[in-house]
C-alpha cells in the first residue's frame, strides 16, 4: 500500500472509565471516541467509491 493512502485516526481518554485518577475525562472520551468513528466511517465511505 502506498503511503499516500495511509490515514490515522485516534480516540483520546477511552480508558478514563477504567482508570479512576481519570474519571474526570469521561466526557472527553465519549466525543473522542464518537469523532474517531465517524472518520473511521468516512474514510471507508470514501475508500469504497474510489
Amino acid at each position: 500500500m502506498a503511503d499516500k493512502h495511509l490515514r490515522f485516526t485516534h480516540a483520546e481518554m477511552t480508558r478514563s472509565g477504567d482508570v479512576p485518577a481519570l474519571a474526570g475525562f469521561q466526557e472527553m472520551a465519549v466525543h473522542s471516541l464518537a469523532a474517531a468513528r465517524t472518520a473511521m466511517t468516512d474514510l471507508a465511505t470514501t475508500a469504497h467509491h474510489r
